[in-house]
């Protein structure tokens, strides 16, 4: 017995010190990807908060245009309207919301809203390179002209944006 105990007293110290030093090593590479994982972290907050800051520009800028804006996907529901698009129809606050349909607000319009659909072109040369994939179209795919009860005209133009990811809706007081 104590002989081959003091035969595996080498083997076992070697395989002690072999865990040993792979335990140091793992513990290392935990170390070294905790590390990364951290610097990860900051870079990805540090470019969340410097796209925040973007877009809180870019919502303050397409808000103080004079011109409505609302984008739609290619299934006609809205993803986003600035202000003046609010204002310039005179919808009734919270109205408008992600996901509805320009079909709706277009119904509203002419039906609650008291806007008269004066006039509507459609450019077919705009709707054939649209269906192409062309990229957004110089343009406008349909325009039509809006009267209010006052006897104020609203043009309202679409467009399709870039890399057919919906059309986008401008108008304006005439």
């Amino acid at each position: 017995g104590q002989r081959l105990i003091d035969q595996l007293k080498i083997p076992i110290a070697l395989v002690t010190l072999l865990l040993a030093a792979l335990f140091v090593a793992a513990m290392d590479q935990v170390l070294r990807a905790g590390r990364a994982a951290e610097s990860y972290a900051e870079m990805v907050a540090d470019k969340n908060k410097r796209l925040e800051q973007a877009t809180n520009l870019m919502s303050v800028t397409v808000d103080s245009i004079d011109e409505g804006i609302v984008m739609m996907r290619n299934d006609g529901q809205i993803r986003y309207w600035n202000k003046t698009y609010e204002r310039m129809w005179g919808l009734p606050t919270g109205f408008l919301k992600v996901g509805m349909t320009l079909n709706d607000v277009i119904v509203w319009k002419k039906t609650r809203g008291g806007y008269e659909l004066v006039e509507t072109d459609e450019d077919e040369t705009a709707v054939d390179e649209a269906a192409r994939g062309s990229g957004m179209s110089p343009t406008p795919l349909l325009q039509r002209l809006y009267r209010d009860r006052r006897g104020r005209l609203i043009e309202a133009r679409r467009f399709l944006m870039p890399d057919g990811h919906g059309p986008i809706g401008v108008t304006r007081a005439l």
